[in-house]
């Protein structure tokens, strides 16, 4: 490294030909557009599995409750059940939905 009488004309010389030269730019670029694509990649995988994570946490809760419930709640008022489970069967419609639009980003 340079240091003394001209040393920061030096420096600015030995940056301006780094700056200059092409190869080690396209290098460079090259480079972070790989990189970028990695992290894009695992970000990506990242956030599908917790999406399925949640979406599966979701869905086990749900069946839990309609099973603990199923035959108290049909004998009590099979109206409310027919609407919990036509709700249910929307959650999962839009679950898969969710999963695919996921999926294909």
């Amino acid at each position: 490294m340079s240091v003394g009488t001209g040393s920061t004309v030096k420096k600015i010389a030995i940056i301006n030909r780094a700056l200059g030269d092409e190869q080690l730019l396209k290098d460079l670029m090259r480079k972070f557009k790989r990189k970028f694509g990695e992290l894009a990649t695992q970000l990506e995988a990242d956030l599908l599995s917790l999406v399925d994570e949640h979406l599966d946490a979701i869905d086990n809760t749900l069946d839990m409750v309609r099973s603990e419930n199923v035959a108290l709640e049909s004998e009590r008022n099979p109206v409310f059940r027919a609407r919990v489970g036509d709700e249910i069967s929307d959650l999962k419609e839009e679950m898969d939905r969710v999963l695919a639009t996921v999926g294909n980003a």
